[in-house]
Order: C-alpha cells, then structure tokens, then sequence
C-alpha cells in the first residue's frame, strides 16, 4: 500500500485497523504536554527509511478508541516556528503539515510529516532531552530514547537514503531529474 495515494481518512482507518501504532504513524490521546517531546516525534519520524509520509493522530486512545482532545491543541504556526528556531544541521529542518478531520464523528488532529531524502536529520546544539549531534530515528513503533543515539545500521541506512542508495538506479535517476534545482547548463 502506498501511502501517498490515499486520503487522509482512508489512512486513519487503515492505521486504526492494523491495531497498533507502527514506522508511519502514532497515536496521541492529547497533544504532547511538553513542545520538546512532540518536536523529537517529529524528527524521529522525519528519520525513517522509507519514501513515506508519517503521520501523529490525535484523538485516538492507547486502544484505539476514538476519544477526540479534551486539552489545549497546537497550531500549525506553532509547531513550525518551533521548528525553524532550533539548530538543524545543513539546516534540514522537518516539514511538516496539521490538519483537522472528522473521522467516526470524532474531531482528529493529524500532524503530517513529510518525507524527506535529507536524512539523517539532527540538531547542532541540544534542545530539550536531545543532544547534539545524535540522530534520533523511528524504528518500527519505537523512537530512539531520549539518552540514545540510533543503531549505526540505522544511520547507515539513513545516510543511504540520502545518497540515493535505497533506490533502484532507474528510480533514482527520474527523481533527479524532477529536481531542476540540480540542473547545470552546460554550453548550448
């Protein structure tokens, strides 16, 4: 299933029927109390592997009830200017995207994150629990803890990622060929 090709409803209850959280989504009852705890979600889920988008739903309970949010919310302004205050290295910050849905009668918040080839995304000085220079990742449903660093096969990875070696050579050449800010004239 690729992500990417279905509505955000579509992937909710996809998510919700798996039964379990998983390397593209989480979910949240509330927002997160503390900006620092939701900032190292986003940048674990910007440090996946895979070509996909991932996704915090809020509203849904440990056990996947739609319970809605009853505490205050975060806007998309808020958590971007977060972002774009902190010290990313190569200045790589996560994109990211809030939208709010109705799904089973219940108000959801979904913050998307987008994914991205600029992994492995990190911080040049410490903010919060995270330190500089670690790279925080998500690993199936599981974020690197707060006091760890990644699994070096982990950062292997992601580094692949970055370098186009995850792809096959074909898909690899099309997409840089889709980013004309890489293009160089030469000559005529």
């Amino acid at each position: 299933m690729r992500l990417s090709d279905h509505s955000i409803t579509k992937l909710i209850s996809y998510f919700i029927n798996k039964g379990k959280e998983g390397e593209w989504w989480d979910f949240k009852q509330e927002w997160h109390n503390n900006i620092r705890d939701l900032i190292k979600d986003i940048i674990c889920f910007a440090n996946t592997v895979h070509d996909e988008d991932c996704y915090l739903i809020f509203g849904v309970s440990d056990d996947l009830k739609l319970t809605g949010m009853q505490q205050t919310r975060k806007k998309q302004a808020d958590v971007i200017d977060t972002l774009s205050n902190l010290h990313f290295a190569g200045d790589n910050i996560p994109k990211i995207e809030v939208e709010t849905v109705t799904f089973g009668g219940t108000e959801l918040d979904v913050l998307k994150i987008f994914n991205t080839d600029r992994t492995p995304i990190y911080l040049k000085k410490p903010y919060g629990s995270m330190k500089q220079g670690c790279i925080y990742c998500r690993n199936g449903d599981k974020n690197t803890p707060d006091n760890g660093n990644a699994e070096i096969s982990e950062i292997e990875n992601l580094w692949r990622k970055r370098l186009g070696l995850t792809k096959p050579p074909l898909e690899y050449i099309i997409d840089r060929l889709q980013n004309k800010l890489e293009w160089n004239q030469h000559g005529d």
